[in-house]
């Protein structure tokens, strides 16, 4: 019971650092929110490699996040999706080789999401 109760804390702080990521508007509190979401994942070393890290954080996330909180990942999923397929179906067009799927994920390529849309 006492392991339970201990994963339930630990879900909970997961969530709470979640909502505060997504509130988060200043610079300082978007920097301070992300890196303890980083930490979390033990994913430090993945810093600045986009989808890499994109893929470490909703694989360590997902499971402590309740279902509306995942839905920004699935919305993720789709854009990321959505945008490979558009490269590969221009590569294809234009003869350019595509990147090849090593893995579980595609985490190389010519895509760029931004935020603040």
């Amino acid at each position: 019971c006492r392991k339970q109760g201990t994963n339930m804390a630990a879900e909970a702080e997961v969530r709470s650092m979640w909502e505060h990521f997504l509130a988060s508007n200043e610079v300082e509190d978007v920097e301070a929110s992300f890196g303890a979401l980083v930490d979390f994942a033990d994913a430090q070393d993945l810093r600045g490699q986009g989808l890499e890290l994109f893929y470490e954080l909703k694989e360590a996330l997902l499971p402590e996040l309740n279902f509306r909180q995942k839905k920004l990942f699935t919305d993720l999923d789709v854009q990321i999706t959505k945008r490979q397929k558009y490269v590969q179906k221009m590569h294809a067009e234009r003869g350019i080789e595509n990147c090849s799927d090593t893995g579980v994920h595609v985490t190389k390529g010519s895509i760029l999401i931004c935020g603040a849309g």
